[in-house]
């Protein structure tokens, strides 16, 4: 559950318990800490110690709300109206952290390959700056105390 520090449970109904929590890698990163993602994992007992379970925690695409979220999501260029501090910027263009958020859970639902689709979809034309977030996104997950097996599925 959100804010708890998490729980076991057999997720998989095999006799063995596995642990639901959250990984708090984006806490303030770029947002308050009400702002911050915190995408749920699942770990699983295995080689000696906790490692994500992928597959436990892959969910179908039309789960993760994908097409909704392109529909309703839009990045806003800094103007004066505009606080530059109500996301990731470069100065020229805001991403609030429901665009992370779902990147994280696009990822951690086993839809790597959307979440980077996701950014060239919603990133305006014209508008300096995609690879920079990028960078800095990816920069922000390796911290992940779950990166060794992030990446592999990146």
């Amino acid at each position: 559950k959100d804010g708890d520090l998490g729980e076991f449970v057999d997720v998989d109904k095999d006799g063995i318990l596995e642990f639901i929590g959250n990984d708090w890698t984006f806490s303030y990163w770029n947002a308050s800490f009400a702002g911050s993602p915190a995408p749920q994992v699942i770990l699983e007992y295995k080689d000696g110690e906790y490692q994500l379970a992928l597959e436990k925690m892959r969910k179908p695409l039309d789960e993760v709300y994908y097409e909704k979220f392109l529909k309703d999501t839009k990045l806003s260029k800094v103007n004066a109206t505009t606080n530059a501090n109500s996301g990731w910027s470069n100065g020229e263009i805001v991403a609030p952290s429901e665009v992370w958020k779902y990147m994280l859970d696009l990822i951690y639902s086993g839809h790597s390959q959307e979440a980077f689709t996701l950014i060239d979809t919603i990133w305006p034309t014209g508008i300096k700056g995609k690879e920079d977030f990028l960078k800095d996104f990816k920069s922000q997950l390796s911290e992940s105390p779950f990166w060794k097996d992030i990446k592999s599925i990146l």
